[in-house]
């Protein structure tokens, strides 16, 4: 467990269900948050299990049976580090998966999948060829929007302006902060169609990893966009990062592997995010949380050419008039504390199942 978007989503939901329930949690490799002050707070109220990255896939399934769970939930699936071969060692455990990977995991070592009908519409192959059970929530990824009854200590988060990121101070600036390993050819080509098509628009983009970024930087170069209207942003400590997003218009989504993380950090401060609707469920999660938080599906994109069609009309004179509109239908919304901020229905919910 490590400072990673898994945790930036689930550091609330995990204090607020360790007050109400008996919680364990397990990490091959050991845990790397130092003086994160939600994991400070969450030491107090559950057991947090640390094993080597040498522990064997039996060990761990030994030390884990000792605690006697009723349900066990994997966070990570087969990705790095994975615990799939624990996980099947541990039958006569209810096995869930829920955020780490994105799709089903077939095997048999999974007895059920958290989703949503956006990211897997019952009626598609996806969810119909799934070995595992469904378990549908209305909103699929967690956010740490929940007031926990636990006082957690944050430091202050200076504000910054958009001089501070190098961003003109009159430009419409459209951000993209997903890895630029995601951002395909073929949306490369629509962001460059983009910036034509707005005279005074700026893309915002991570700055790393060093060779990404001047890849990137030379693609843009070669389709006459000058140097200035693409800014990177280097990375920033989670809270200083969703600060500095309140001097975005509008964020962009990526396409093939869509905003997670990236999409509620948007959401989440107010600024509204245009998805593109993908074929698969990690292509859909953008579109969850859009639906969920916006309302409906005006933000969300069928293709390429829609989706540069749409950012086109929000940045331009036609169009602002409906960015300023779910601009503050968002801000309603998160006062309310609904949409994916309602984090006290998504608990009660956890807990009943």
């Amino acid at each position: 467990m490590r400072r990673s978007p898994w945790w930036q989503l689930s550091k609330v939901q995990l204090l607020e269900l360790a007050q109400t329930d008996s919680l364990f949690i397990y990490s091959r490799p050991r845990i790397m948050l130092g003086n994160d002050p939600h994991f400070i707070a969450l030491l107090k109220h559950c057991t947090i299990i640390d094993f080597d990255e040498r522990d064997s896939d039996r060990a761990m399934a030994g030390r884990i049976r000792q605690d006697r769970l009723d349900v066990l939930i994997d966070a990570g699936g087969p990705t790095h580090g994975s615990c799939t071969g624990v996980i099947t060692l541990l039958p006569e455990i209810l096995r869930g998966a829920h955020l780490g990977y994105p799709g089903t995991q077939p095997g048999g070592h999974i007895d059920f999948t958290i989703v949503d009908q956006h990211v897997m519409p019952p009626d598609e192959p996806q969810a119909e060829e799934a070995e595992e059970a469904l378990m549908f929530m209305r909103c699929y990824q967690p956010n740490d929007s929940l007031h926990t009854s636990t006082t957690v200590e944050s430091p202050p988060v200076a504000q910054t302006t958009r001089s501070d990121w190098n961003l003109p101070d009159n430009a419409f600036v459209f951000a993209c902060f997903c890895r630029n390993g995601r951002i395909s050819p073929g949306m490369r080509h629509t962001f460059v169609r983009i910036l034509q098509r707005v005279e005074n628009g700026v893309l915002w983009l991570r700055k790393t990893p060093f060779m990404a970024v001047e890849r990137v930087k030379h693609f843009f170069s070669k389709n006459q966009i000058p140097e200035h209207r693409v800014v990177f942003a280097p990375d920033v400590p989670n809270e200083q990062h969703r600060e500095r997003l309140r001097h975005v218009n509008l964020a962009l989504d990526s396409q093939f592997y869509c905003g997670h993380t990236t999409c509620s950090d948007h959401l989440l401060g107010g600024v509204p995010y245009l998805a593109l609707e993908g074929e698969w469920f990690q292509a859909r999660v953008a579109v969850s949380l859009v639906r969920n938080m916006m309302g409906d599906a005006a933000f969300v994109c069928r293709n390429l050419l829609e989706f540069e069609d749409k950012a086109v009309h929000l940045a331009t004179a036609a169009g602002s008039h409906e960015l300023k509109q779910h601009s503050e239908i968002l801000r309603h919304r998160l006062a309310l504390r609904t949409g994916i901020c309602d984090g006290v229905r998504r608990q009660s919910v956890s807990e009943s199942c």
